[in-house]
């Protein structure tokens, strides 16, 4: 292996640090509306980092289903504020800083998106993703405990040893989130399309609100709640459609010539 492996693995590990570490504070200072809200301004740069990075073409259907996706996003954002006074389980209640940490987590989870399309491209002929995440985890096995140091003597965090209950709760959420949930989402990044994975990782909002009913014992049909649910998946479709037709006509143009 090059250095550049090693560095790109390592480039990867502080991107996806830096984007859930913001995440987690963006849900700390403010509320999950406005982390739900602004997180899914990934997509908007992640199409625009399409064009001005890797240097491809976004399609009108692909910015019509973003203003899709981004109406839906809004009528669900209504629903969850007439459903629930969302800022009062929170820990510290800052809106503006939440709003800031969940911005900079889009933008740095948007930078992964791109960094990981763009060299899954350039090296596709060895790229192994079960690789590179071995070596992301690795780098962060490294890394994490100093910040953790640096954190808890800037008292931003009073870091303790978690007790048996916490760790086992950690180990399994870890073991869904990482090894599971992150992994797939790798993978459809690598081979299929950045884009889809954006819009697709964007229908978990229109899940949460529906569990959040479930939870507050408040079960009903809000309008506001289908049709924002309604505009994501359709938003979501199109681009899946526009990908899929693109395969088809590679395929056929490749069965024409063989």
């Amino acid at each position: 292996y090059n250095q550049n492996f090693y560095t790109f693995c390592f480039i990867l590990m502080l991107l996806w640090t830096f984007a859930t570490t913001f995440l987690y504070y963006g849900i700390a200072f403010s509320s999950a509306i406005t982390v739900n809200a602004l997180a899914n301004i990934s997509i908007i740069i992640i199409l625009l980092g399409k064009v001005l990075l890797l240097k491809n073409k976004v399609s009108i259907l692909k910015i019509f289903a973003a203003l899709i996706c981004m109406t839906g996003l809004f009528l669900l954002t209504n629903f969850r504020l007439n459903l629930t006074n969302d800022s009062i389980s929170n820990i510290y209640h800052f809106p503006l800083l939440g709003s800031i940490f969940t911005i900079l987590s889009a933008c740095f989870y948007a930078s992964y998106v791109l960094v990981l399309k763009y060299y899954s491209k350039r090296y596709k002929h060895y790229f192994d993703m079960m690789e590179v995440f071995g070596y992301m985890g690795l780098f962060n096995l490294l890394v994490t405990p100093f910040l953790l140091i640096i954190l808890t003597l800037m008292q931003v965090e009073n870091f303790s040893l978690p007790s048996p209950g916490e760790s086992i709760n950690l180990f399994m959420n870890a073991g869904i989130t990482c090894l599971i949930c992150d992994q797939l989402q790798s993978y459809a990044i690598t081979y299929f399309s950045p884009v889809v994975v954006a819009f697709g990782i964007g229908l978990i909002v229109p899940f949460l609100y529906g569990m959040d009913m479930v939870n507050l014992n408040n079960v009903h049909l809000n309008w506001w709640y289908v049709a924002g649910s309604l505009l994501m998946i359709v938003s979501f479709v199109m681009v899946v459609s526009e990908h899929a037709h693109k395969l088809f006509k590679k395929k056929s143009k490749a069965k024409l010539f063989d």
